[in-house]
């Protein structure tokens, strides 16, 4: 990759942003910042592009919701640390 296609570079590209290639994302830890996303667009599957999810923040989601965990029981663990 040359010089001119640094990452730093095509996050300046207008015709990218324009297209929906680079894009600003908010962060709770990080802030506002611009990602390279995927250049692929199918007109039957959109996208919605979101941040990456900070350590932990899903944790009870997916302990009630796809393990079969209760809140008392989520509630237990955060108590002894586990989780």
């Amino acid at each position: 990759m040359g010089p001119d296609r640094t990452v730093p570079v095509v996050l300046l590209l207008l015709h990218l942003r324009e297209r929906g290639v680079v894009y600003d994302i908010d962060h709770p830890a990080r802030g506002r910042f611009s990602v390279i996303g995927s250049p692929v667009r199918l007109s039957d599957s959109p996208f919605e592009p979101t941040r990456a999810p900070l350590m932990g923040e899903h944790t009870e989601t997916v302990l009630t919701s796809l393990a079969g965990f209760t809140a008392d029981e989520v509630r237990a663990l955060r108590e002894k640390r586990v989780i």
